[in-house]
C-alpha cells in the first residue's frame, strides 16, 4: 500500500451529521487537517432524511445542540421545548456557516471501505468517486437512523395500497380521510401517529409489544425561559 498515492488528510470524518460536524470543528481547532465525506446532497444526517410528519428531537431543545457554544445558545432562538425537524437541520445549516466548515465536507460520496495499514500507520479509505485518502485518525460518525430497515413481512409484495418508510417518507402522499396502518411505535412511529391522527379516516398501530409513553408537555419557549 502506498499512501503516496492517495490524499494525505490527519483526520477522516464519514459523516455530516451532528456527530460529524461536532467532530469537524473540534478537530480543526486543534490544528488538524481534516475532510468529511458524507453520501448525502447537505448537510444534516438523520435530519436531513427524516422528514416524516411530526418528526422531533426528543432531547429538549436547549440540550439539543452544541453545548461548547454559549454564545449560540444565547442568541440562536428556539421557539418550542421541543425542536421539530426544519429547526434542526436550520439549526446545524446555521452552524456550519457560522464557523465555515462546509468547506471541508465533500457530498455524494460514500465509503466503500476502510482499513488499518501496519506499515504506514494510517487509515486507507476507499470511496465511491474513485478517490482514496490516507488518514491518521477515522472517525465513522453516520449514525444509524438514515437508512430504511424494512422487515420482512410475509405478503407485504401482494399489498397494493400505498407503503412509506419514516427515512425515506413521500411528501406527495395525501393522508386525508384515508384508512392507514402504522408498522412500529418507536420514537418515530409515536411521532407520525401523534401527527396524522386528526386528519385520517381511520388510524390502526401495529406494536409488537406494547409500552407506555410518557407526554412530552412541549410548549412554546418564552425569552424567561430561555434566559
Amino acid at each position: 500500500m502506498n499512501p503516496h498515492s492517495g490524499k494525505q488528510v490527519d483526520v477522516l470524518i464519514v459523516g455530516a451529521g451532528f456527530g460529524g460536524i461536532g467532530q469537524a470543528y473540534a478537530l480543526r481547532n486543534h490544528g488538524l487537517s481534516i475532510k468529511v465525506i458524507d453520501s448525502l446532497h447537505d448537510i444534516g444526517g438523520t435530519w436531513l432524511t427524516n422528514t416524516y410528519p411530526g418528526a422531533t428531537s426528543d432531547t429538549e431543545s436547549f440540550v439539543y445542540r452544541f453545548s461548547w457554544d454559549k454564545e449560540d445558545l444565547q442568541t440562536y432562538p428556539w421557539s418550542r421545548r421541543y425542536l421539530k425537524q426544519p429547526e434542526i437541520l436550520e439549526y446545524l445549516r446555521q452552524f456550519v456557516e457560522k464557523h465555515d466548515l462546509r468547506k471541508y465536507v465533500q457530498f455524494n460520496t460514500e465509503m466503500l471501505s476502510a482499513a488499518w495499514d501496519e506499515g504506514s500507520g494510517l487509515w486507507e479509505v476507499s470511496v465511491s468517486n474513485g478517490e482514496t485518502y490516507w488518514a491518521r485518525y477515522f472517525i465513522p460518525a453516520m449514525g444509524q437512523l438514515s437508512k430504511v430497515n424494512l422487515p420482512s413481512i410475509p405478503g407485504i409484495a401482494n399489498f397494493h395500497g400505498l407503503i412509506t418508510h419514516s427515512s425515506h417518507w413521500d411528501k406527495d402522499i395525501d393522508l386525508t380521510n384515508k384508512r392507514v396502518g402504522v408498522i412500529g411505535c418507536g420514537a418515530s412511529g409515536v411521532q407520525i401517529i401523534t401527527a396524522i391522527a386528526p386528519q385520517v379516516a381511520s388510524l390502526t398501530a401495529f406494536i409488537r409489544h406494547p409500552q407506555f409513553t410518557v407526554r412530552s408537555n412541549d410548549k412554546p419557549v418564552n425569552h424567561q425561559h430561555r434566559d
